[in-house]
């Protein structure tokens, strides 16, 4: 329509495979979740909590709050509850990023970083990963030596399931402190990578940490994530913040599995050994693979033999991605999904 903003005219999306087809009738090795989800008997315990009551009521995210904040060991007012973490994404641009803003994005990345900076009529700044999927930390400091109001990194990233480690997290920091610049570090794949910048916020004011429950902690369908920084940064942001924007449900469970370490740490111990079984059959059957520090693994793969692959692994009930033009992203999965997919898969190698 011409009523259309001008910043959003020559945006463009990808399709919403996810809106396409039902994904619950298929083994999902394709969108990064939680294959297997949380227990069911836990899953059970939470929802018999809800009443006609907590429905009829607007959310109070303050409960599910104070569990991430004992969890994390840190003060509830360092953290914000948002309706997945890509709220938190859009809420941190309406605050601090304006029409004509430069933000630097070390790529291939998370998608909605350029769509928000388009929504925003600010500038991505693309800088590229290598072959070998290194951060171009030099490149990437330059650009923030030149000047940006946000430098964004995913830790792990995605969809190169790389990491970046301590130091290079320090030296962006510190040249973003100097330039007054804003730092937010993604951890969407915490939990499956323990490691985590969270102990530096602290030290620097200007950094924002953001987590999911849509991961390993299996909350993808109610979408519940939040953001940790200083106070005054999460008082910022609260000034976009709608009212309600979590509903009660995602608030229950994110509480319920914040006061129960002992969930998480199975889930973790089940992730690890379901990866470890998922690398040895790959390995069992040649067929050559990338290891990440996420949820999935690559396996090398030109476009036509891959829409091959991927079309013949639907027929058979199991969705996988193609990413970076040259690989096949496949979600670590349980002993079942695993042992289905590299049946079809053996074949097609």
């Amino acid at each position: 329509m011409e009523q259309l903003k001008p910043c959003l005219k020559e945006l463009e999306r990808t399709n919403q495979f996810f809106n396409e087809i039902d994904r619950t009738q298929y083994i999902r090795m394709d969108g990064n979740e939680s294959i297997d989800g949380l227990p069911g008997e836990f899953v059970k315990r939470v929802l018999d909590k809800i009443t006609p009551e907590m429905l009829a009521t607007y959310p109070n995210p303050q409960r599910c709050i104070e569990a991430i904040a004992r969890y994390l060991d840190v003060d509830r007012e360092q953290v914000l509850v948002t309706n997945g973490s890509d709220a938190a994404i859009k809420m941190f641009f309406e605050t601090y990023v304006s029409e004509d803003d430069n933000v630097v994005i070390a790529s291939p990345a998370f998608e909605m970083y350029e769509v928000y900076c388009h929504m925003y009529g600010a500038n991505a700044i693309s800088v590229q990963y290598n072959e070998a999927f290194e951060f171009p930390i030099q490149e990437y400091i330059e650009k923030i030596n030149n000047g940006v109001k946000l430098a964004i990194i995913t830790n792990p990233n995605n969809p190169t399931g790389s990491i970046i480690d301590r130091s290079t997290i320090r030296e962006i920091l510190d040249a973003a402190k100097k330039h007054n610049a804003l730092v937010m570090i993604d951890e969407a794949y915490h939990w499956i990578y323990s490691d985590t910048a969270l102990s530096l916020i602290s030290e620097y004011k200007n950094l924002v940490i953001l987590r999911t429950f849509s991961k390993l902690l299996g909350l993808a369908g109610v979408r519940l994530g939040f953001a940790v920084a200083n106070v005054d940064m999460i008082s910022d942001i609260k000034k976009v913040v709608p009212p309600a924007g979590v509903n009660t449900i995602a608030l229950l469970f994110g509480e319920e599995i914040m006061n129960t370490p002992d969930l998480i740490d199975g889930l973790i111990r089940s992730f690890h050994e379901e990866k470890s079984y998922m690398k040895e059959r790959l390995k069992g059957v040649g067929i050559e693979f990338v290891d990440t520090e996420s949820n999935y693994i690559l396996i090398p793969m030109d476009r036509s033999k891959a829409q091959t692959v991927i079309g013949d692994l639907k027929d058979k009930g199991i969705l996988v991605a193609y990413k970076m033009n040259r690989y096949l992203r496949v979600n670590i999965g349980n002993k079942e999904s695993v042992d289905r997919f590299i049946s079809v898969i053996k074949t097609e190698i």
